[in-house]
């Protein structure tokens, strides 16, 4: 079943703020590691979970994008089709 144009905004809106919510957690990490709280191995290893996160978030925005625009790919062509008729 298709989404309405609402759920994808809010969805999209969702996943713009996770991703900032990652970009904090990255700076905070990297904030602990330049204070010496955590050891290098610590620091690359938490960096590393994070950017995958970032990577599945994007994946998932491109998704997004992607069903947004076929759906109105969609619209535009039932519109044209109820014109024509």
């Amino acid at each position: 079943m298709a989404k309405s144009t609402q759920e994808l905004q809010a969805r999209k809106e969702t996943l713009r703020h996770a991703q900032t919510a990652l970009a904090h957690q990255i700076e905070r990490l990297t904030e602990a590691y330049l204070r010496e709280v955590m050891p290098l191995a610590e620091y690359q290893r938490r960096r590393q979970d994070l950017a995958q996160k970032q990577h599945a978030l994007a994946a998932q925005e491109a998704q997004l994008e992607a069903q947004v625009d076929r759906q109105g790919k969609l619209a535009g062509m039932v519109r044209a089709s109820a014109f024509s008729n």
